[in-house]
């Protein structure tokens, strides 16, 4: 597991389980500073933590205040499908 505490948080959300949406800008500013800033995505049953790795964009998946596992994807839409997927949509 990544430790957060060596990248800075970004203000805004990159993505939420609420409506299903998310932020392009964010998510561009993720992909142009790989490993040096996260921002966060709210879900019902989870909070993640997304950054890029220079390859993907990786979500730390919380669950009940722990970390349970981290999920890549190339895109923040694919990324969405597989937590939502394993940690639920709404």
């Amino acid at each position: 597991m990544v430790d957060l505490d060596t990248m800075q948080q970004l203000s805004s959300r990159v993505a939420t389980n609420f409506d299903r949406t998310y932020k392009e800008d964010v998510a561009k500013t993720l992909k142009t500073q790989p490993c040096k800033v996260y921002a966060q995505y709210s879900g019902w049953n989870f909070c993640g933590y997304v950054w890029h790795n220079g390859q993907n964009f990786v979500c730390q998946v919380w669950v009940f205040g722990s970390p349970c596992e981290e999920i890549e994807a190339e895109d923040i839409e694919d990324l969405m499908k597989k937590v939502s997927e394993e940690y639920g949509s709404a």
